[in-house]
């Protein structure tokens, strides 16, 4: 997700770039948050795939507003750890946070042309790998 969205101020203000990772044993699909036409970026395991994405570090107040924000209390979506390779170093291992759809499985949709464009950004300012970026912009969005 693009840098500006992530650090809007009822999202994380705080946070700080850490670097890029590799999510092995994961496929990007997209889970409803709820409203109409609503989808997020979701990792669900597929021993076949990896997500690329970004690590950032978030404040305890950043924390709760995106607790608030992702719909934890709800429940929407759940925080989880999940370990990540920095820069796609499989030497490397660190354990991360992130959020997931309650319920994968069953609330797979296709997300908005918008949504699509902040990550799009996000992955090309970060550098993320073209063959990544290249199947991000396969992706049909709606609206």
């Amino acid at each position: 997700m693009d840098e500006q969205r992530v650090k809007a101020a009822n999202r994380c203000p705080n946070a700080r770039f850490i670097f890029t990772a590799i999510l092995p044993g994961h496929r990007l699909v997209f889970t409803h948050g709820g409203g109409v036409g609503d989808c997020a970026a979701d990792a669900v395991p597929d021993p076949a795939s990896s997500v690329w994405g970004v690590v950032y570090d978030i404040t305890d107040s950043d924390r709760q507003q995106l607790d608030a924000r992702e719909g934890v209390a709800i429940p929407a979506y759940r925080p989880k750890e999940v370990l990540v390779y920095p820069h796609g170093d499989l030497e490397q291992r660190v354990m991360v946070l992130t959020y997931g759809a309650r319920d994968a499985a069953e609330t797979v949709g296709p997300p908005s042309r918008q949504y699509l464009e902040h990550l799009l950004r996000g992955a090309r300012r970060w550098g993320l790998p073209a063959d990544y970026i290249a199947q991000l912009e396969q992706i049909k969005g709606t609206g």
